[in-house]
Formats: C-alpha cells, sequence, structure tokens
C-alpha cells in the first residue's frame, strides 16, 4: 500500500482572514496512485455538484461547490463526510481545529472577532442526510481498498501573515513555506519503506521546484540519496526523490483538484475552514454595529475595502489594531 496525499490552499488573495493550507492523507493500492478516483467511486462520489436528488457526495473544484448563493452544504458533504472517517464526529470549528491544527485554537483568542466563540457543526448539510451520503461512501472506499488516514492543515491568520510578509516581502514564497511544512508532515507521517506521492496544486508560476524540496529536507536532516526530476513543463513540475531505501514522488500541477481527488479534498477543506472563520468574523462585527445593518464579505478585494468603509466608526471606538485585522499585501 502507498500512501498518496494531496494540498491545496485557500485564502491566498484576499484581504481579510487567514491563509489556510491542507493536507489530506490515503492509504490505496499501488495501482491507484495516479487513478481516476472518481470513477473508482462512483455513483458514491461525483465530481461536479450533483442534483438536487441525488445522494452522491461532490468533491471537485471548491470554487464551483460554494459561493455565498450556493452555501456550504456541498463542502460540509465532502469535507465532513471524509475527515469523519479519519477522526470521527466533530461537533464544532474548535474542535475540528483542534485535530487539524492544534495552534490555530491559542492564535484565535489573539482575535477578538475568534476569541470565545465557535461555529456548531454541520452549519448548513442536513446531518442525516450528512451521514447517510458518508456511509455510501465509507463503502465505495472500502471496495477499491482507499482508506481515508489523516489531514492536517496550517492556518495563517492576518497577523501572523504580515509578519511573514514583512520578513519575505513575498506572497508567494509565505504560501510556498506553509506547502513544504505540509510535505514534510506527509514525509513523516509513512509507515517504514513505504513510498509516498503527494500532489499539489501549482504554487503561482514557479516551474522549478527541486532546489526548494532539497533546501527543506535538508534543513530537517533528512538529505536525499538521491533527486530525479520527472517533468518540468508549464502545466506540471514532477520529482521523484530518494532516502535510503524510501521513494517520494512530488507533483506540482495545474489544475491540481480536477486532476486528482485528494488535491480536490484539500481544497475544499482548506476552502471550508476559511469560511468558517469567516463566518465568526463577520458575526464578530454585525454584533458590534449595534443594529445598523452590515453586508458580511467574503474577504476579498473590492468587497473588503467595501465592508471596512462600514465599519469604519466601529472600529476606531474599539480601537482594533488594524495588523490583525487587515493584510499587509
Amino acid at each position: 500500500m502507498a500512501l498518496v496525499a494531496g494540498i491545496d490552499e485557500a485564502g491566498l488573495g484576499p484581504v481579510l482572514g487567514p491563509l489556510v493550507v491542507t493536507a489530506v492523507l490515503f492509504d490505496v493500492p499501488d495501482r491507484l496512485i495516479d487513478a481516476d478516483w472518481w470513477g473508482q467511486l462512483a455513483p458514491a462520489v461525483a465530481k461536479k455538484k450533483p442534483g438536487k436528488n441525488s445522494v452522491a457526495v461532490a468533491i471537485g473544484d471548491s470554487k464551483k461547490l460554494y459561493s455565498p448563493a450556493i452555501g456550504l452544504t456541498h463542502l460540509e458533504r465532502g469535507v465532513l463526510g471524509v475527515l469523519g472517517m479519519m477522526s470521527g464526529r466533530v461537533g464544532s470549528l474548535r474542535s475540528l481545529m483542534g485535530w487539524l491544527c492544534p495552534p490555530a485554537l491559542g492564535e484565535m483568542d489573539e482575535y477578538p472577532w475568534y476569541h470565545s466563540t465557535d461555529v456548531d457543526l454541520p452549519t448548513a448539510a442536513d446531518p442525516a442526510g450528512l451521514r447517510l451520503r458518508a456511509k455510501a461512501l465509507a463503502c465505495a472506499m472500502q471496495a477499491v481498498e482507499i482508506k481515508p488516514l489523516c489531514a492536517r492543515c496550517e492556518v495563517v491568520e492576518v497577523g501572523r501573515f504580515n509578519r511573514l510578509i514583512a520578513a519575505t516581502n513575498n506572497k508567494a514564497t509565505t504560501l510556498t513555506d506553509q506547502t513544504c511544512r505540509l510535505i514534510d508532515w506527509v514525509w513523516r507521517s509513512r509507515r517504514p519503506g513505504q513510498n509516498v506521492t503527494i500532489y499539489a496544486d501549482r504554487q503561482g508560476g514557479r516551474q522549478r521546484y527541486l532546489p526548494m524540496l532539497q533546501r527543506m529536507f535538508s534543513a530537517v536532516g533528512s538529505k536525499a540519496t538521491s533527486a530525479t526530476i520527472l517533468a518540468e513543463r508549464p502545466a506540471c513540475s514532477a520529482y521523484r526523490l530518494t532516502f535510503g531505501s524510501d521513494r517520494l514522488e512530488v507533483h506540482f500541477q495545474c489544475d491540481g483538484e480536477g486532476l486528482h481527488m485528494p488535491v480536490a479534498l484539500a481544497s475544499m477543506t482548506s476552502k471550508y475552514i476559511r469560511e468558517l472563520f469567516m463566518v465568526l468574523f463577520n458575526r464578530y462585527w454585525a454584533d458590534k454595529m449595534q443594529g445598523a445593518a452590515l453586508k458580511p464579505t467574503a474577504g476579498y478585494y473590492t468587497d473588503a475595502h467595501r465592508f471596512l468603509a462600514d465599519i469604519d466608526q466601529v472600529r476606531k471606538r474599539l480601537n482594533s489594531p488594524a495588523d490583525l485585522l487587515i493584510r499587509s499585501r
């Protein structure tokens, strides 16, 4: 059995709210490392938003499965359905963070909009329907020997994001650093002698990653005994590194979430967690408006500046620190 992981992010571009990067791990037979998992798991899984009467779980491009108009239902069915097989039921955002990213729990309390508050889960999906779909998905995975193992995320809130930008002056470097942390975590999660394949979405326009991977592993005391470039093309950069008898392949691909289901699930998980943080964010500011109407924000550039103008007087009254609220880049 091989270890296969997907890594993807949500929230690199916004002005408000966190950057979230997630890795999800699966144990799979060697024959399925590069297979079409959607085809293997049909009809329990759909790549696109399923029809109203479908019992399939959608695992695909998070940008197509979520919008404010669509809501969180499809993200919750996929994310909580699969993560529930790994960890058991999680009933709130804080319990989810306690499993996926324990440091985030302490960091949350540094922000007034997250302090001593939580979101009950699921927020949108019907619990009975979620359990039914998750059971069908679990049976489909068991039939083809795909086993969800564990997941981890890096939640980079605004204050830390700004500190990282100040140190590097580069958003892409900030994302790459979080991705490298997760690659290292995936590698350390393997069993002795187990081959590891990681699929990650392309890091901006970057095409050459081998020096980055070599530096990363050297920094943690794991110098590769050999390194091979499998591909360096506009659509895909792929590498094979060996560490004695252990082998790692890392693929950085454009449209990774459309090609590999683990990347799609990582994308959905990152998006879901970011949106839950924004639920708390919007709830806090709406409460501070003392009855005045406030349209919630997703945190992206144009609407974020509209939102900041709407809360300007309240921000001044509360003396809210800008370095915890607004990204510098």
